[in-house]
């Protein structure tokens, strides 16, 4: 899992490990949830809506389509089996039309209204965004405000002690070069053990 700089405050808490549910911030995915649901179901209702309108357009050219037709096999030269067979598309096309209105009615009845009901009853909006959205936020924040607080000093103290070890290597790096060089003063080479001496004390707080 990828850590990410921060400065300690708890601001810094939402850029960590936020890809994971049970990490700090990690619930915004759910959170974002909320109102994608909101947006989905206005995308269903739309969607259902141009169907409806595609339904009744369908509808309106077969009924149109037939009732020219109709007249025109009525007043027209054909007869016989060609008469028949022409009366019978428009009558099939008819009635084909009938079974879109009744699609169409289905898809704006029911169906439509009992989404737009499901929405007004679960989602309510505020100024700039849904109850639910802000309700959900300020519960998980309320519940991880502890934790944050624990968890950032815990991220302090490691770097602190990352920061000290790494001191604590140079300074005995310097004190080495300092103790096999023949040109060093003993008031430099003690200098350095003192410096030693404090990072390793550093290093054990």
């Amino acid at each position: 899992m990828a850590q990410h700089s921060h400065t300690g405050s708890e601001e810094d808490v939402g850029d960590l490990f936020s890809d994971c549910f049970w990490e700090m911030k990690g619930f915004k995915q759910v959170v974002k949830r909320i109102d994608d649901g909101a947006t989905l179901t206005d995308n269903l209702a739309q969607l259902i809506q141009e169907r409806a309108e595609l339904e009744l357009k369908y509808a309106k050219g077969l009924k149109t389509w037939s009732r020219k037709w109709e007249d025109a096999v009525n007043k027209g030269p054909e007869y016989g089996s060609l008469e028949l067979t022409m009366k019978n598309l428009t009558v099939e096309a008819n009635e084909t039309a009938d079974i879109h209105l009744d699609v169409r009615q289905k898809l704006t009845g029911s169906s439509l209204e009992s989404i737009k009901h499901w929405k007004n009853s679960n989602y309510q909006k505020t100024f700039v965004k849904w109850k639910q959205t802000a309700a959900a936020q300020e519960g998980f924040d309320k519940v991880q405000r502890p934790w944050a607080k624990r968890f950032l000093k815990v991220e302090k103290a490691k770097k602190a002690y990352h920061l000290a070890a790494r001191m604590l290597e140079q300074t005995k790096g310097q004190l080495d070069i300092y103790t096999r060089d023949a040109m060093t003063t003993s008031d430099a080479l003690k200098k350095m053990k003192d410096k030693l001496s404090k990072a390793e004390t550093e290093g054990d707080k």
